[in-house]
């Protein structure tokens, strides 16, 4: 069994933090890989969720681009008829942080694992960039 696979019971888990600091590295593209080797740490991110604080702190995928958070605390929650408050985090990461790159999908977006253990390093923006004004 891979180490990101876990056995509960008769069932199979991810963990998500485990499975982007062993894969991450691997689903980037050439270009994607000369682009972080060539950012400039530490880095301002964004991820954009619904819920609490705490909630948005657990995932593992991250932006550099902060209208790409806002649509992930805006729009992507309606898309599934989800309708809690939005929530932008911020917070500042270091290049040993940082799993991997992808902009695929034009989303500046960058792994993250164990994000949730940077939790003091993160600020709430959501008010300072007037997301609730522009649902």
């Amino acid at each position: 069994m891979s180490k990101v696979a876990h056995e509960r019971g008769d069932d199979f888990y991810w963990n998500m933090d485990e499975l982007a600091e062993e894969w991450g590295p691997s689903l980037m593209t050439a270009e994607e890989e000369e682009k972080l080797e060539s950012m400039e740490f530490p880095l301002t991110v964004y991820r954009g969720g619904t819920g609490s604080i705490d909630e948005v702190a657990q995932g593992i995928s991250w932006t550099l681009d902060l209208e790409i958070a806002k649509f992930y605390a805006l729009d992507w929650p309606k898309r599934w008829g989800i309708e809690p408050e939005p929530m932008i985090v911020s917070m500042q990461v270091e290049c040993d942080d940082v799993f991997a790159f992808l902009d695929g999908r034009n989303e500046s977006e960058l792994l993250v694992p164990y994000a949730s253990l940077l939790r003091d390093a993160m600020t709430e923006v959501t008010e300072r960039v007037a997301v609730r004004l522009a649902g």
